[in-house]
């Protein structure tokens, strides 16, 4: 009796183990599946992933070497639930198992294609797009800018399947990380640290604040030029960095005023103005902001 109630014991602890839990875990990909990745100027490369029955958010990013801080960035709705079958995630393309170049094509790893726009040639695809060798892509394709048309799929690189893989196998991708350097001011063109004060002590006082979240910008407004902000959190005059980790751009604006009290839901940060929002790069009217000042 004693033995039968052990062994129940221990099988509830594994139950609730993590290594179990990520056992039982359906796999993302498959060995040998061909995934297409979605690329322009204005956006950094992604993926299109179909959540499957019993994915999870974790099984996914670990899967495509995705940060899940920052699968959240790019897909804001996620926050505070669980993911939906047949739900379609957007999924930045990532260093941490991505390479351009193998020593031996196995079935650890997965292959990212890409279809050839109108215009593109090899160099601005290598460059401008994905920012990887110019000689791997022509090379793991055996191609050149004349012999590619729209609609051509083109290698691009491989995933890592392995989950221990933290690193990449031979060549990997610079991917551009939100900036962390001091900011510079918009009017005077000089690093804010570099700034002189006649009261030193002030100057001591000032930190650099960062707030992230959801923000919003009207496509119709007549209004389209300035670099403003609405903001119920920072107070009006405030000069702020505005990021877009989308697009991976930033712009320096003026917050004006609050945000009007129950027009937009309470998740929502900052409003931005259309040209600062069109400086940015921004695709949708609600989408995912950093915004850093000093106070």
């Amino acid at each position: 009796m004693r033995r039968i109630i052990f062994v129940f014991s221990l099988f509830l602890l594994l139950g609730e183990s993590p290594i179990i839990a990520q056992y039982y875990a359906p796999d993302v990909f498959t060995p040998g599946q061909r995934l297409m990745i979605q690329a322009t100027e204005h956006e950094y490369p992604y993926f299109l992933h179909k959540v499957q029955p019993r994915q999870t958010l974790y099984s996914i990013a670990r899967a495509y070497g995705t940060p899940i801080p920052e699968l959240l960035e790019y897909n804001i709705g996620l926050q505070g639930r669980g993911l939906k079958k047949d739900e379609i995630l957007r999924i930045p393309l990532s260093a941490n198992k991505f390479v351009t170049r193998l020593k031996d094509r196995s079935d650890r790893f997965v292959s990212v294609y890409y279809q050839v726009q109108r215009g593109q040639t090899l160099f601005h695809i290598a460059h401008r797009l994905f920012k990887i060798p110019l000689f791997d892509l022509s090379y793991n394709n055996d191609v050149s800018d004349q012999s590619i048309s729209p609609g051509d799929r083109l290698l691009i690189g491989w995933i890592n399947l392995d989950p221990q893989a933290s690193s990449p196998v031979v060549v990997s991708i610079d991917e551009p990380q939100l900036p962390t350097s001091t900011p510079v001011h918009p009017y005077t063109g000089l690093p804010t640290s570099e700034i002189s004060t006649d009261t030193p002590a002030v100057e001591e006082r000032l930190e650099l604040v960062e707030e992230k979240g959801a923000a919003y910008w009207n496509k119709n407004s007549r209004n389209r030029s300035g670099f403003f902000v609405l903001s119920s959190t920072i107070p009006a005059g405030t000069d702020v960095e505005l990021f877009n980790p989308m697009s991976r751009r930033s712009v320096f604006a003026t917050v004006v005023s609050n945000i009007p009290d129950g027009i937009y839901p309470d998740e929502i940060i900052a409003i931005i103005s259309p040209e600062a929002a069109e400086s940015l790069r921004v695709m949708d009217q609600k989408f995912y902001l950093h915004i850093r000042y000093l106070q």
